[in-house]
């Protein structure tokens, strides 16, 4: 299943960052988890899709990470944004 979570941090040197869900659940990844395009860059508060990365017990993480076509942007920002509030209510 297909998360939808914002970049929290990421350190472009070392290669790892951390996505934060709607809920404030925060997942470690790192380079080899991204399916980078040539160009495509990793920024801080990104919207991004992952999935988790259950080989992984101790701390969760994502893998398949990847950053959204323009076009898709818009609509997973919105998704993520209702996330947001549906959070906030609950």
């Amino acid at each position: 299943m297909k998360l939808v979570g914002r970049v929290l941090w990421w350190n472009d040197r070392d290669g790892f960052g951390v996505i934060e869900d709607a809920n404030g659940n925060e997942y470690y990844f790192d380079k080899s988890a991204t399916s980078l395009k040539p160009r495509q860059t990793i920024k801080r508060n990104i919207v991004v899709e992952f999935s988790l990365n259950a080989k992984i017990q101790d701390a969760p993480c994502a893998a398949t990470v990847a950053i959204p076509k323009i076009n898709k942007r818009r609509t997973l920002e919105t998704r993520f944004q209702r996330q947001l509030e549906k959070a906030a209510v609950a």
